[in-house]
């Protein structure tokens, strides 16, 4: 056993930390109501009980994050059609022209979703970078003085968001090809910009 004392108020208090190989309910209960019969004893507190009461902070915080993490995919979602749709209604001149240039409808099609998938790409890279920084943030700002959240971060973590960015970019390109297919050549050159 470890013991540790300090003097406050000039009165000394001692605490002892106990090792024990039995963790069970029944054991702890037992030795719990032993030490407390001794007289000057004023509280016994098991590791495994701080542990459990840990481990349900831990779980409610796992709803949290899968909501954040369903929020912030919602919103990379709906940025990136944004970002598509604007790009393909500012430039129906110019798309109209390719096509009357002979363009295929794959060439088009990788004419406009080359850029937005370039921006993606980058976004993601830069995003994965900042993420770094908040991530350390926001564990400090977590930090209890008795629970000390990890600091790393899995690199399947990465590879998971990136490929999930790349992936509602795939189903946007996807979601925009009919919108390039219905740009009428004849009308869109005739619009006055």
């Amino acid at each position: 056993s470890l013991y540790k004392s300090w003097n406050t108020n000039a009165k000394t208090t001692h605490i002892y930390l106990i090792k024990s190989k039995k963790t069970t309910k029944k054991f702890e209960r037992n030795l719990g109501n032993k030490i407390m019969n001794i007289d000057g004893v004023q509280s016994v507190t098991f590791y495994s009980s701080l542990q459990k009461n840990f481990k349900d902070m831990i779980s409610s915080i796992s709803y949290i994050v899968v909501v954040l993490v369903i929020s912030a995919a919602c919103l990379a979602f709906v940025v990136l059609y944004n970002l598509s749709n604007v790009n393909i209604s500012e430039r129906k001149r110019e798309i109209a022209t390719i096509k009357v240039l002979g363009f295929t409808r794959k060439e088009v099609d990788a004419y406009i979703n080359r850029e937005t998938v370039l921006l993606t790409i980058l976004g993601s890279l830069i995003g994965l970078v900042i993420g770094v920084g908040l991530h350390h943030l926001i564990m400090n700002l977590a930090e209890m003085d008795d629970i000390m959240f990890g600091r790393t971060i899995n690199s399947m973590s990465y590879v998971i968001s990136f490929v999930m960015t790349i992936g509602f970019n795939a189903i946007i390109n996807l979601c925009m090809h009919k919108k390039l297919n219905n740009i009428q050549m004849v009308e869109s050159l005739k619009a006055v910009e």
